[in-house]
């Protein structure tokens, strides 16, 4: 196929428009763009190896969780008599911390305490409640609570 066949073929199927487009001569970017590109990569990569960064950095820190200490307040006023719980010891819902200053013994009141919810597990099973069950506390050292305990 001669040359001057190819190029009126050519003309015919891609038209003026797009021969000028193909004919132009490209701009510089076009020209050295990929240089320019792999030029800046490769000074990029050569920064990275002359710069040394430190392995370790200082900062200060600050945790807090969702389960931090919270404080205990008193529901009644006193001078505290014995502290059961020592500092950053795990404490739980329900649990005794301290003793505060009355005239009772306060182990006959957990003494009670346990008796009455004994008592209570008893009403609940709709069991009868024999004599020996109340008898057992010894009411001798409730001081303040002797007159509530003793109508009860």
């Amino acid at each position: 196929m001669p040359l001057d066949n190819f190029n009126s073929s050519y003309n015919t199927i891609f038209g003026e428009d797009v021969q000028e487009i193909i004919e132009e001569v490209p701009s510089w970017i076009l020209r050295w763009g990929v240089s320019l590109f792999f030029g800046i990569l490769i000074s990029i990569i050569g920064l990275a190896a002359l710069i040394r960064y430190p392995d370790i950095v200082n900062a200060s820190l600050k945790i807090d969780s969702t389960d931090s200490p919270k404080p205990i307040v008193s529901k009644i006023s006193g001078k505290l008599v014995k502290l059961l719980k020592k500092e950053n010891d795990l404490v739980r819902s329900g649990e005794t911390l301290a003793f505060m200053g009355s005239t009772e013994n306060h182990l006959a009141i957990i003494g009670v305490l346990d008796q009455l919810r004994n008592l209570q597990e008893i009403m609940r099973e709709d069991k009868t409640i024999g004599e020996v069950s109340l008898r057992q506390i010894n009411n001798g050292d409730l001081g303040e609570l002797q007159g509530n305990y003793q109508t009860f």
